[in-house]
C-alpha cells in the first residue's frame, strides 16, 4: 500500500491531502484467499475524473495487478475512486 500511495502522490497536478489509517477485513465473495487490507486517501486533483481513473489503473499494473483475473478474487492491489467532487467544494 505505500508504494500505491507514492505512486499517487507523484501524480501530475495531484496532491496526497491526509490518508486514513490501515485496516484488515474479510474477503467477501470469492472467500479462499488472504484478507484484505484497506486504507483511504484524500487527494486534490486537477485531472479530470476518466484521467484520473486511467493513471491510478496503470499504477495498479505497475505494481503487478493482472487484467483478466477473477472478479472479487485476490489481487495486489485494488484503486478505486470512491467519490469525486469538482469545483474546489468539499463535502
Amino acid at each position: 500500500l505505500l508504494d500505491a500511495v507514492d505512486a499517487v502522490r507523484a501524480l501530475p497536478t495531484t496532491w496526497l491531502e491526509d490518508t486514513s489509517m490501515l485496516y484488515e477485513s474479510e474477503p467477501m465473495y470469492v472467500l479462499d484467499q488472504p484478507r484484505f487490507l484497506n486504507a483511504v486517501a484524500l487527494l486534490r486533483t486537477e485531472l479530470a475524473p476518466l484521467e484520473l481513473l486511467r493513471r491510478l489503473k496503470e499504477i495498479e499494473v505497475a505494481l503487478g495487478r493482472q487484467s483478466g483475473g477473477m472478479r472479487n478474487g485476490p489481487r495486489p492491489i485494488d484503486l478505486d475512486i470512491l467519490f469525486f467532487s469538482e469545483g474546489g467544494g468539499g463535502g
